[in-house]
Parts: structure tokens; sequence; C-alpha cells
């Protein structure tokens, strides 16, 4: 079978747009879950004994305290958040995904995460991850796919076997 490598970019379709409205509420979901969160873990902290039964607020006033807690909980967390979400942001303002038929080249599950690579000379990432949400079965190294994906954070919006 004669099978010839493609890679375009195209713009958003219905079922695209469907699909981000639901992943848009999603996220939204999980902003507000991880707001939460770190608003409560920068108030419990300060006033939570340590190991040896010392207090946060005992070497440094209530509000300082708060700052620290805030600043060691957002930088490792909060910031790659705040990334990726302004780049899936101009994802969807770009409103374009790259639609590519390729072959799999190597194929690993990281538990129910697949990351894939392909032997299509215009895909310049090394991996590209196909995350939970989506379940593909029978996808093996050497299959034919079309796969569409997202530009800038490589998230997959449709995969199948051709």
């Amino acid at each position: 079978m004669n099978f010839r490598e493609t890679f375009k970019e195209k713009f958003f379709d219905s079922n695209d747009e469907q699909m981000i409205s639901a992943i848009k509420r999603k996220d939204k979901k999980r902003i507000l879950i991880f707001a939460f969160i770190f608003i409560a873990v920068t108030l419990i902290i300060p006033v939570t004994p340590s190991r040896n039964g010392e207090y946060l607020i005992g070497s440094m006033t209530y509000l300082n305290s708060i700052f620290l807690v805030a600043l060691i909980f957002f930088v490792p967390i909060g910031l790659p958040l705040l990334f990726f979400m302004t780049r899936k942001n101009a994802d969807y303002n770009n409103r374009k995904k790259i639609v590519m038929e390729t072959r799999i080249k190597n194929i690993r599950q990281d538990k129910a995460d697949l990351r894939l690579s392909f032997t299509n000379p215009d895909f310049k990432s090394k991996w590209i991850f196909v995350y939970r949400d989506k379940i593909y079965s029978g996808i093996e190294k050497d299959d034919m796919i079309r796969i569409s994906y997202l530009p800038k954070t490589k998230f997959v919006l449709e995969l199948e076997k051709i």
C-alpha cells in the first residue's frame, strides 16, 4: 500500500469547537479548585506547628508568613500552570490545528497516558502526549494514523487509525 505522510494546518470545525468549550469548562473548574487549595494552604500552614513544635508565625509576622508560603506554593505549582494555561489560551484564540497523517515510530505508556513519536519529517517535537481523557485502543508501533492537535501545547484533539 502506498502511504504518503502529510502535515497541514487547518481551522477548527464545529466538533473541535464543542470539544474545546468542554475543555475550557474543565479548566475553569481546575483553576477554581487550585485557587481554593492555594488560599487554604497559605492561610493554614503559618499556624500549623512543625515537627519540633515551632510555628512559622513564631519567627515572623502572620502576613509575612502568608507571603512566604504563597511564594513557596506558587512558584513550583502555580507558575507552570499559568504558563501552560496561557499557551493553551493562545492555541484556542489562534483557532488553528495541525492535522497530520503519519506512521508511529515509537510508543510508550505511562500509567494511562500514551507518548507517541512519529516518522513525519515535518513534526519537530520528539514526543506528543495523549492524555487520560481519551482512550485509543489498538494503537501500536508502525500503525498509520491521522492525528490532529493544537500547535503550541500539543494537545491531541483527534487520533484515528487509517
